[in-house]
């Protein structure tokens, strides 16, 4: 059943109408919601504002020569397992699946430490939201699951906020039930817990979600990246060394460069030492295309 009909709510809610009993195959996305951010909404700059803190910070410790500030970071990762309350994702049935720290703990580790090492040590990669673009294995349901355990916080806020503004919440037999959370507070570096008074169905609670923030898919992806940025690079640099020999097709670099994260990550260091900033360059045409396209 349909948020708006559980809680008899208008159709032109703001948020996400959610299935409160099993997830939708929609997506929380840190490029949308940075997006909405720079367009000057307050809630969602808050939101932007941690996902980026959080990521330095993960990035800072997971490379730390220090094993105490390298605990530090895995113990980051503790709580960005796949979220119940917000009923988004790709769960098969119902809305409990498990998540980041389940399976991936070690893989975001690895991710960052190995893979991204380079990138991170240059300044180049500081924001998880970008994660797609270089590591396989992190699209939009894992990406939504991690991005939803960081700004949990500000999801408690936003879904506060919308409470007092339809008080169908707590009308006809529905009433707020007391949830203890996890979120994490950057004014001590940690997780810590948090009780508050949120909508439920099914007896969990429920997470309102803006739908700006929300997709059928994210939309930094490798593919996408490797078609529009790393390809085009290594067009260039191969007319630049031999002119004559002309543009080289797409299609056939792609037989001679097939994997798709090595080169995104390969092609986006080189361009940078050079001084082009191929993932700002990516970021600003995703941005104008799909606002476009939303637009539309």
């Amino acid at each position: 059943m349909r948020l708006t009909t559980f809680f008899g709510l208008p159709s032109s809610i703001p948020f996400v109408d959610i299935d409160v009993d099993k997830d939708i195959p929609r997506f929380l996305d840190p490029q949308r919601i940075a997006r909405t951010a720079a367009n000057g909404d307050l809630i969602a700059q808050a939101a932007d504002s941690t996902i980026r803190q959080f990521s330095t910070q993960l990035c800072q410790r997971l490379t730390s020569s220090s094993l105490s500030e390298r605990q530090l970071g895995l113990n980051m990762l503790d709580n960005l397992n796949e979220p119940r309350e917000t009923r988004l994702g790709m769960t098969r049935t119902g809305y409990n699946g498990h998540g980041v720290h389940t399976h991936f703990r070690e893989e975001i580790d690895k991710a960052i430490t190995q893979d991204l090492r380079a990138l991170v040590t240059v300044g180049v990669f500081n924001w998880l939201g970008a994660l797609p673009l270089f590591v396989e294995g992190f699209a939009a349901d894992r990406m939504s699951d991690m991005t939803t355990g960081i700004i949990r916080g500000h999801l408690i806020d936003y879904t506060k906020e919308m409470i007092r503004r339809y008080p169908q919440f707590t009308r006809k037999g529905h009433r707020l039930e007391q949830h203890t959370m996890e979120v994490w507070d950057f004014s001590t570096h940690q997780w810590i817990s948090r009780t508050v008074d949120l909508p439920t169905a099914g007896g969990h609670p429920i997470l309102l979600v803006p739908k700006i923030w929300v997709g059928k898919d994210i939309e930094l992806r490798g593919q996408r990246y490797y078609n529009c940025q790393a390809l085009d690079y290594i067009q260039k640099k191969l007319v630049g060394s031999n002119p004559k020999a002309g543009k080289v097709a797409k299609r056939t670099l792609k037989s001679s460069y097939p994997d798709v994260y090595l080169v995104n990550r390969n092609t986006t260091l080189e361009a940078y030492e050079q001084g082009d900033n191929l993932l700002l360059k990516f970021i600003d045409y995703v941005d104008n295309w799909d606002a476009k396209s939303e637009a539309a």
